[in-house]
């Protein structure tokens, strides 16, 4: 009686596990996630509200990091995660991107699915030597 039930509990585990949603990458949809102004606008947007308190203190004269986030079915933004190095700078564009509107989805198979952008940021020193 043990057995079945430890069975049953791992096989209620595993069906829980898996009942998360995929996340889509833009090969595989229909229609990639967008934002409703355009995508040049959204990195104006963007760029616009990222605060660089003061970038003659970076640590190099071009620092590049990228922001991986989802867009979820209802156009909102979750699950951020960033790469490379970012030196505190990136948590700046984290706030800016909360604080920006909901996207379109991404669509496969006529549905509104959840799918990963990528937000690739350089953080350029003006006033380095060239």
């Amino acid at each position: 009686m043990k057995k079945l039930i430890l069975i049953i509990l791992c096989v209620f585990c595993f069906k829980a596990v898996n009942a998360q949603e995929k996340v889509f990458k833009n090969n595989e949809v229909t229609v990639i996630a967008e934002p409703y102004e355009g995508i040049a606008a959204f990195y104006q947007t963007v760029a616009k509200q990222i605060n660089v308190v003061n970038p003659a203190k970076l640590p190099a004269e071009k620092v590049d990091f990228r922001v991986f986030y989802v867009v979820e079915k209802d156009g909102s933004f979750s699950d951020f995660n960033v790469e490379g190095i970012s030196f505190g700078y990136a948590e700046n564009v984290i706030s800016a991107l909360k604080e920006m509107p909901k996207w379109k989805p991404a669509v496969y198979n006529n549905e509104n699915v959840r799918s990963q952008m990528v937000f690739p940021v350089t953080l350029i020193d003006s006033k380095a030597k060239k």
